[in-house]
C-alpha cells in the first residue's frame, strides 16, 4: 500500500497527488474525473489525502494513465521523480524506484524457494515477503537494496548473515 504516513513512501504518494493536481491544472479535468478515470474510483485521490492507502498496482494504473494520457503540448514535469525548481514531481512512468510485484516473486521462484524458505534464509519476515508479492506492501529502499543484492549474488547475503550470526553483537 502507498501511505502517506510512512516515511520512505511519503514521497511516492505525495509525488502522486502532485502529479493529479497539475494533470487536473492542465487539462481542466476534475480531480474526482482524474481519480474515477485513472484509479477506478472517484475517491481515490480523496484517500490519498486523508493519508488512507492505496494498493500500489492502483497506484501504478494511476501513474500510467497520468503518462499515456499527458498532454503532448503541455512540458512535462523534471524527470527522475525529483522535484524541480517549481516543485513538480516527474510524470508517472519515470518514478522507477519501486519494484514491480513480478521482481520479488521471480527472485524467489529463480532459487527455487517457498516464500517461508525465502525469508528465513535472507532473514526476512515471511508476512512482509507475502505482501510484497501481492502488492499490498512496497519493499523500502533498504530492502529494495537487500533484494537486488539476493538477486545478483544470493550466496553473499547467506555468508554475510552466516558471519553476523557468529558474532556475539554487531560491530
Amino acid at each position: 500500500m502507498l501511505h502517506t504516513g510512512e516515511p520512505n513512501l511519503y514521497d511516492t504518494a505525495a509525488g502522486l497527488i502532485r502529479l493529479i493536481e497539475l494533470f487536473a491544472e492542465r487539462t481542466g479535468h476534475a480531480e474526482s474525473t482524474i481519480s474515477r478515470l485513472a484509479g477506478g474510483s472517484g475517491d481515490v485521490i480523496a484517500r490519498l489525502r486523508r493519508g488512507d492507502g492505496i494498493t500500489t498496482k492502483r497506484a501504478d494504473r494511476i501513474l500510467r494513465y497520468l503518462s499515456e494520457n499527458w498532454p503532448e503540448d503541455v512540458p512535462r514535469p523534471a524527470q527522475g521523480g525529483v522535484a524541480d525548481v517549481r516543485g513538480e514531481l516527474a510524470p508517472p512512468s519515470w518514478i522507477v524506484d519501486a519494484p514491480r510485484v513480478a521482481w520479488v516473486v521471480a527472485i524467489r521462484k529463480r532459487l527455487k524457494l517457498s516464500r517461508e524458505k525465502f525469508a528465513d534464509r535472507f532473514g526476512l519476515d515471511v508476512r512482509t515477503v507475502q505482501e510484497w508479492e501481492q502488492g499490498r506492501r512496497v519493499p523500502d529502499r533498504t530492502a529494495r537494496v537487500l533484494l537486488t543484492v539476493i538477486d545478483h549474488d544470493p550466496e553473499s547475503v547467506v555468508r554475510a548473515l552466516a558471519a553476523g550470526k557468529t558474532r556475539a553483537s554487531p560491530p
